[in-house]
């Protein structure tokens, strides 16, 4: 197990390292967010669908991770289950404090101060457009990695509760929210495309370092 996750982890990271750098090299950051922004605005991302998405996009996975800790609180506290498997059940929990909330809000965010596009001058804003290989740390911007980005596609952990073939179908539906939420992000100037990439790679490596031994909640 120890090896695979190894494995997978290399397998990510070295992945992440060839899109960050076709990102830079192509300079897609800047490319695609001038194809969004048309006449001076971030007209499309004002939409009434896409506000919506960014104002209820993150909710779906912050629920999960109450929902299965209240599961979690009733057969460990309340029917006093023996031999639950405490990591399947919080899984939703964990990763979600760990991802979106550490390691993408508190820990990338706070390291980067990377400016989000509108507030670049290309955009008509004030600051610098900064590649993601250009952190600075001392500015209070906050683009890089998106945590709209992080909520969404950390709704994925719920497929860990599917079996078989059905574990796929469900994690294709649930990344199509993460999909939805990072366009309607991309489309409000919040983020660059490589934002986007950075959530899904740090919530792709809490999966991996944090996916219980079993897919059983009981022996």
């Amino acid at each position: 197990m120890l090896k695979s996750k190894s494995a997978v982890t290399g397998l990510i990271i070295s992945l992440s390292f060839f899109a960050f750098t076709a990102i830079e090299i192509f300079e897609l950051d800047l490319k695609l967010s001038h194809l969004i922004y048309q006449d001076n605005q971030w007209e499309t991302g004002n939409e009434n669908l896409w506000q919506w998405f960014y104002k209820w996009g993150p909710t779906p996975s912050n629920l999960s991770g109450i929902f299965c800790l209240i599961y979690w609180f009733y057969q460990k506290v309340i029917r006093k289950a023996e031999n639950i498997n405490t990591g399947l059940i919080l899984f939703p929990l964990l990763t979600l404090l760990i991802g979106p909330g550490i390691m993408v809000n508190l820990v990338g965010k706070e390291l980067w101060g990377r400016p989000r596009p509108v507030n670049c001058i290309e955009f008509g804003g004030k600051y610098q457009f900064k590649h993601v290989s250009e952190p600075c740390y001392s500015s209070n911007q906050k683009s890089f990695p998106s945590g709209h980005a992080a909520s969404g596609f950390h709704l994925c952990a719920l497929s860990i509760y599917f079996r078989k073939k059905w574990k796929f179908y469900s994690f294709y539906f649930f990344a199509s929210w993460g999909i939805l939420i990072s366009t309607a992000r991309l489309l409000q100037g919040g983020h660059f495309i490589s934002d986007i990439f950075g959530a899904i790679i740090l919530v792709a490596l809490t999966f991996v370092l944090l996916y219980p031994k079993s897919n059983h909640t009981t022996k």
